[in-house]
């Protein structure tokens, strides 16, 4: 915080465009080397280099924090003592400052007169060490400036890339903005009982109150029991997508256990029929359902409390449940039950027929090759099945989806070879007319390409043949098969509408030459590093033989 523009190091720009993207993530309003005019002269009396305007229920604040890339701090304690005065000076005069100059030219006048309130952070690189930071910490505190180390940066730098929105609510508790001074919510509920355990209640909550008072990574929470668990964004977003756009039913019920922090608790009552839930940021830690909870984030139903009755979400919560006791059940849901088989999600995917789900397509595919030969009856497509050499889901979740088809998580759109030489509609229908053209033609390729494969591969002799001796041959299992795939895609990409042309019985005639023995494929590695290692010793026979330019696939790559 300074009245001119202090020179900007490498390091300072750097924070300062981590700590912009951090509140950029969270919805604010950001903008960066904000200067004010606080007397009315024209000129830059005070500046700021990260500014953040929140709102919330027709509340606003402004966040405003200074980077810092220093080791040693000598003026920290002229600012701090400046800071009560400034703060006093900007609100009063909210109506009549000037803001100067800013980088974006997104915060204006018309927002400082709109705050309630400004809160100053300062935000430090590594260069300030811990011990520093302690004793930093405390003088900042007792001036109600809030301090981000480095190590808070790198948490709210990583947390919100992963759950963007909904971990401004961590940022209010942060800052201790939008305080709950507000009435506890009412609840309907069922108080459940069971031997030696605390009280539990059963409920439904809006998803929009689940947001705002639920937590899983909560950095202030110092609880000695608390562990990080990581948030997978892919997954937040698969659920979003599957709750936008159409009826959502979610039976399974999220867990939730409330702080132990006695404001919580005092908030907390119970008359027989309704639970009072305390409306304070951040204050029950999510058990279970964490992923539930955030996909709702960007969606009709995270508001709060303008259409709260619209959906309500089942949820189990615990009054007061000690730390040791909600790790245990942490554990017991995550490691005991068990989760859903992923053939049995990729059955289930045919049943339903829903294209928006993208391991539909390729499943309808193996379970159509299941129907017929080469692959008659030797995937595995339901549990029940026995004495099959792979399954449904390793069938259609690897190089068929993600190669062949190429599915593309954060974009929900496919351009793999398979899918451009016969594209489908996923927000068609299946039986819809274009879809079965497609479906044909991509079937139609993947049956006589592996006609051609067993012509090059089956033997007379049970013990000799990979498409019978399951134990040591390795062809019809998951390295095999999704290296074949890795092949086909390959080769569809070098003659793209030529394609038909080619005859897959002459081209494929090397594959006579390739061991495809249990023992020998092992060598290749496991999972997708198995697939290219095989993919590509095929594919330099087939180049070979063939005179082509069939390209290899570099490591860790899966198209």
């Amino acid at each position: 915080m300074s009245t001119q523009r202090q020179h900007e190091d490498p390091g300072h720009l750097k924070l300062k465009r981590t700590v912009s993207s951090i509140f950029e993530r969270c919805g604010f309003l950001v903008d960066t080397e904000v200067h004010l005019d606080l007397d009315g002269d024209g000129r830059s009396d005070l500046s700021f280099d990260v500014c953040a305007l929140c709102e919330e229920r027709n509340e606003f604040y402004l966040i405003a924090i200074e980077c810092k890339n220093q080791t040693r701090l000598p003026h920290i304690s002229k600012e701090m003592s400046a800071w009560r005065e400034n703060r006093r000076v900007i609100l009063a005069n909210s109506s009549s400052l000037r803001v100067v100059q800013t980088d974006k030219n997104k915060v204006s006048e018309k927002h400082f007169q709109k705050i309630k309130d400004i809160i100053l952070g300062y935000a430090f690189t590594d260069k300030l060490s811990v011990q520093t930071a302690k004793v930093v910490e405390r003088s900042l505190k007792r001036a109600s400036i809030v301090l981000w180390d480095s190590g808070a940066v790198r948490y709210f730098d990583k947390v919100s890339k992963a759950i963007e929105v909904p971990i401004r609510y961590e940022v209010y508790r942060e800052f201790d903005i939008f305080k709950s001074g507000k009435e506890p919510i009412p609840i309907e509920a069922v108080r459940v009982k069971q031997p030696g355990f605390p009280e539990m209640f059963l409920l439904g909550m809006s998803p929009g109150l689940l947001l705002r008072i639920g937590y899983v990574l909560r950095r202030i929470s110092k609880k000695p029991l608390a562990y990080q668990r990581v948030i997978n964004a892919e997954r937040v977003r698969s659920i979003r997508k599957f709750i936008s756009g159409r009826a959502v039913l979610l039976p399974n019920s999220v867990i939730i256990a409330f702080d132990s922090d006695p404001e919580v608790q005092r908030r907390i009552s119970y008359d027989g029929r309704f639970l009072k839930v305390p409306l304070k940021y951040c204050c029950a830690w999510i058990v279970d359902g964490q992923h539930r909870i955030y996909g709702f984030a960007k969606t009709k139903y995270d508001r709060w409390p303008a259409g709260s009755d619209e959906f309500k979400l089942p949820v189990v919560a615990f009054r007061n449940l000690e730390e040791a006791l909600q790790n245990k059940t942490f554990v017991n849901i995550n490691y005991y039950q068990k989760k859903i088989d992923p053939t049995l999600f990729c059955d289930l995917s045919t049943a339903v027929k829903d294209l928006k789900n993208e391991l539909t397509w390729p499943s309808l595919l193996g379970v159509k090759l299941n129907e017929t030969e080469p692959w008659l009856e030797k995937i595995k497509i339901s549990e029940f099945d026995t004495k099959k050499p792979i399954t449904l889901s390793s069938f259609a979740r690897y190089a068929l989806l993600e190669t062949l088809l190429g599915y593309n998580k954060g974009s929900d759109s496919y351009s793999g070879p398979l899918f451009t030489y016969a594209p489908f509609d996923p927000h068609l229908r299946f039986e819809s007319p274009k879809n079965q053209a497609a479906f044909r033609e991509q079937f139609g390729i993947l049956r006589n390409f592996f006609f051609a494969v067993k012509q090059h591969t089956v033997n007379s002799h049970p013990a000799k043949n990979p498409w019978v001796n399951f134990s040591d041959y390795a062809l019809t299992k998951a390295t095999g098969v999704n290296a074949l795939l890795l092949v086909l895609s390959r080769i569809l990409m070098r003659y793209n509408t030529d394609f038909h042309r080619l005859d897959p019985k002459r081209y494929l005639y090397p594959l006579k030459k390739v061991d495809f023995g249990s023992d020998r494929v092992a060598k290749f590695g496991g999972g997708w590093k198995g697939f290219r290692g095989l993919a590509n010793y095929i594919i330099t026979k087939l180049n070979k033989h063939n005179r082509d330019r069939l390209r290899r696939f570099p490591k860790r790559s899966k198209t």
